[in-house]
């Protein structure tokens, strides 16, 4: 039988779709949301972990856990592997420091909110984010919590969480499978104000799914006109042994 997680799910959940929603710098941020949480949560300990893809190269000229490609990405410490477009980049997430991590990128390969995000991320849970460097607000992120929850106790939850949440609508929630486990897949509109005061339009998908003893939360958040295939993104999920 599957532990019972040790913190309200409300809590994780929440902050897998505050996280999401950050891609494109919205005027509401997601710490207000984030205290929310318990202790218990947001004591993951990050994994040392490098993309199989990452370019092999000088520590001091860029480290192992970033890249400024896609592919495959293996985190090894979370049994966990995902294929990202070939063109985003990306940044696993480790108890290193961020700012050394971003010095491995050019110059501008992150906005200043996005760096901001994977520095609050890293206490959250977060594993990996990825982010498409042509389409602002487009981005990947890879939740990891130490205690598998049942779908079963999920579904009940997770569509009246998500319309609790400013800008949401056409929600939609199924079940579905990834490699070989039962998953909860969510999908969703955003509309979404930014700190400059424009609408921005977005589309997000969110799996669910618990193996290897953890709860995965992996979310996708398009910006309009995107042409990434969240379907295929969420199927290239893979648990390692």
């Amino acid at each position: 039988m599957s532990a019972r997680p040790s913190a309200p799910i409300p809590g994780i959940l929440v902050v897998a779709l505050a996280v999401a929603a950050c891609g494109g710098t919205p005027a509401t941020q997601a710490p207000t949301t984030a205290a929310s949480v318990p202790a218990a949560e947001t004591a993951a300990t990050a994994p040392s972990a490098s993309p199989s893809e990452a370019p092999s190269a000088d520590a001091s000229e860029e480290p192992a856990s970033a890249s400024t490609g896609g592919g495959r990405i293996e985190i090894d410490d979370e049994q966990f592997a995902i294929t990202i477009p070939d063109d985003w980049n990306q940044v696993v997430l480790t108890e290193d420091d961020i700012d050394t991590i971003i010095a491995g990128f050019a110059d501008g390969a992150f906005t200043d909110e996005q760096i901001s995000m994977m520095k609050s991320a890293v206490g959250q849970g977060i594993k990996l984010m990825a982010f498409d460097p042509d389409a602002s607000g487009t981005n990947l992120n890879v939740l990891v919590q130490p205690t598998p929850v049942p779908i079963s106790m999920l579904a009940p939850t997770l569509k009246g969480q998500l319309e609790a949440l400013p800008g949401t609508s056409g929600i939609s929630v199924d079940t579905t499978e990834v490699d070989g486990e039962e998953a909860l897949t969510v999908t969703y509109d955003l509309d979404q104000q930014m700190a400059d005061g424009s609408q921005v339009k977005m589309r997000g998908s969110q799996l669910y799914v618990s193996a290897n003893g953890r709860l995965y939360v992996v979310t996708v958040t398009l910006a309009d006109g995107s042409t990434a295939d969240p379907e295929a993104i969420l199927g290239s999920i893979e648990f390692l042994d």
